[in-house]
């Protein structure tokens, strides 16, 4: 028999208590199995119970489900946040070493990628605008690894919320690759703390063509992804050149 602890508001008639309710008096209020009605109900709420053991079984022999009230869902959305800052963290972690992998020449995983962002695509909905905050994980060293991670949070969000239900993560995965050809240039270009030169800017400006290259036979992905990552700056001026 499965046991629950559950706030009295989250009682029905029917509910099964398996241990004695003790009031301020140490004395009970409700004994060991009784089965619960309504007046039941109003006695624990008015004694001030906070929680009661009762059966995940009701007298009638169905499932008894507690629905969640105010507090339940306020710790129901911690934890979903906590989930969702230790896979974004772990995402970031690893982000950085397949991109470290990409600049020694290893090839794109996408199977890796997937593994990785699938469960981040599916806490979106319940972070919504959490994501425009995703800034305050950053630090300065890995900002590229936030930022790679971030933007294929977000686009995969935008997608979504505009009704693209069966491609949205694949959105995400654009996002997530837009960036993957900068490991083809001068690592240094990653960390500079003083502005780049115009000669290393033109350089920059070539990184969505390295990205295309780097994805461009990639069967598992597909047109229209590679698409997005060879366009991703086209409305920001960059240049975009395929030889």
């Amino acid at each position: 028999m499965i046991r629950l602890q559950v706030h009295p508001k989250q009682l029905v008639p029917g509910c099964i208590v398996l241990e004695p309710v003790i009031g301020k008096s140490d004395h009970p209020i409700i004994e060991s199995n009784t089965v619960i009605e309504e007046h039941h109900i109003k006695l624990l709420k008015n004694f001030g119970i906070s929680t009661v053991e009762v059966s995940s079984k009701l007298v009638t022999g169905l499932d008894f489900q507690p629905e969640k009230i105010g507090g339940e869902k306020q710790l129901e959305k911690k934890r979903e946040e906590m989930a969702f800052e230790r896979l974004y963290l772990k995402a970031v972690k690893h982000y950085k070493q397949f991109f470290t992998n990409w600049q020694t020449g290893v090839s794109i995983n996408i199977q890796e990628l997937t593994t990785l962002m699938t469960p981040l695509f599916e806490l979106v909905d319940k972070i919504t605008l959490d994501l425009f905050l995703l800034y305050e994980y950053a630090s300065k060293k890995d900002y590229f690894y936030h930022h790679g991670i971030s933007i294929a949070l977000i686009s995969a969000y935008l997608a979504k919320k505009l009704g693209y239900k069966e491609e949205w993560d694949k959105v995400g995965l654009a996002g997530l690759l837009a960036d993957c050809g900068m490991a083809k240039l001068n690592p240094a270009f990653l960390h500079r703390e003083d502005k780049l030169t115009v000669e290393e800017y033109d350089e920059v400006k070539h990184h969505p063509t390295l990205s295309y290259r780097l994805v461009e036979h990639i069967t598992s992905l597909s047109e229209d992804v590679k698409l997005g990552i060879i366009q991703h700056h086209e409305r920001g001026g960059m240049e975009v050149v395929i030889h």
